[in-house]
């Protein structure tokens, strides 16, 4: 089967050095008022307000968006692989 040319943005493939690759995660708070949602696999970077963007062209990067938990209107932790722009600051999860 041929392989599907479809964006899947950056993935985890391999670990300068010789100790184990755990690809432990780092959480970060998303802006407030970021614009556009946040897929797993999209590049972010460190805002001037401490918080994380997604990453454009050029920008340096602080790693890769991995998912993310927020409360919704009902009051349940939600545990996503993406960041619905529709919500205000919650923690991230990083990789």
């Amino acid at each position: 089967m041929a392989n599907q040319d479809a964006a899947f943005g950056l993935k985890p493939s391999s670990k300068l050095g010789s100790n184990v690759n755990s690809e432990g995660t780092t959480e970060y708070s998303i802006a407030s008022g970021a614009s556009g949602n946040i897929f797993s696999g999209d590049p972010v970077k460190m805002a001037n307000t401490g918080t994380i963007l997604v990453a454009a062209a050029g920008d340096q990067l602080l790693g890769v968006f991995r998912g993310c938990r927020y409360t919704n209107a009902s009051g349940e932790v939600i545990y996503s692989a993406y960041w619905p722009m529709v919500l205000s600051h919650q923690t991230r999860w990083l990789s």
